[in-house]
């Protein structure tokens, strides 16, 4: 059975509220990672945290990318707005401003975009990872602004279409590790755990 237009917006907002969470997780555990607090305790594991690192680095790419892609097929920002104005869904001044917002960051935007398909999805051959950092460089800061904007467009386009907002898009995964790099270190001190 088809879905009506309203169904369609509604799993296309559900989506972007999983990327968006997905996205605000991932940050949060690299930055837990990079906290000076841990840095021992990471470079002392050196082969488990890498992979560790490296897997959040992915997923976080991946989830900006699905809220920041430009395709008309897929769930991302654009798309979802695009489809509440074709079949007004939330107001022209709600839509207007959201696109306000995606054009003030498109730049950054697209630096995550070429970072996900030069480096993760069509891996280039003759592209390091450092190599890759040069030329699509995205600073935490960037990364940061990316999430929170994305947060505001999603909070603004379900307060319009439903009066309802998320408070949070974190579910605290950067706490437990913070909580689980502690107990590492406690650890280490304790005599038992040497022998």
């Amino acid at each position: 059975m088809k879905k009506s237009p309203k169904e369609l917006f509604e799993k296309h907002l559900n989506e972007l509220v999983t990327s968006a969470k997905l996205a605000t997780e991932h940050y949060s555990i690299l930055k837990c990672f990079k906290n000076k607090r841990y840095k021992e305790i990471v470079k002392k594991y050196a082969g488990y945290f890498y992979f560790s690192i490296h897997a959040h680095k992915y997923a976080l790419v991946l989830a900006l990318s699905q809220l920041y892609d430009t395709k008309k097929n897929t769930h991302n920002i654009r798309a979802v707005l695009d489809h509440a104005d074709g079949n007004n869904i939330i107001s022209q001044t709600c839509i207007k401003k959201q696109r306000r917002r995606l054009d003030k960051i498109q730049a950054i935007a697209g630096k995550v975009l070429k970072l996900r398909h030069h480096r993760y999805a069509h891996k280039m051959v003759s592209l390091s990872e450092s190599e890759a950092n040069k030329r699509f460089g995205i600073s935490d800061k960037e990364v940061k602004r990316l999430i929170e904007t994305a947060c505001k467009i999603i909070n603004d386009i379900s307060q319009e279409y439903s009066q309802t907002t998320y408070a949070s898009f974190s579910h605290g995964a950067k706490l437990e590790l913070c909580f689980f790099l502690d107990d590492l270190k406690n650890c280490e001190k304790d005599e038992q755990f040497k022998q």
